[in-house]
């Protein structure tokens, strides 16, 4: 992660703004994977419970599963390398 934040602060052209958007928004799924993860089957958010499948399978069908994103992170790593 260290080598990516430097290469995006470093006067290069690339990564630019695609590369950062793009693992702000994987972070920002996985968050809301581990969220729906950890709320999913407890009695207290059973009436939500449609919602919570839905928002899983939504973040399903965007690619963002478990595991992912370390997945993803080491691409992005190995490509600065």
């Amino acid at each position: 992660m260290k080598e990516f934040i430097e290469a995006l602060a470093s006067g290069e052209p690339t990564p630019g703004g695609g590369g950062a958007a793009a693992l702000v928004g994987s972070l920002a799924a996985a968050l809301g994977s581990m969220v729906a993860n950890l709320t999913s089957g407890k009695k207290k958010y059973a009436q939500y419970q449609k919602d919570i499948d839905r928002i899983l399978e939504q973040l399903e069908e965007l690619g963002i599963q478990e595991g992912d994103t370390v997945r993803i992170y080491g691409h992005v790593f190995d490509y600065y390398k």
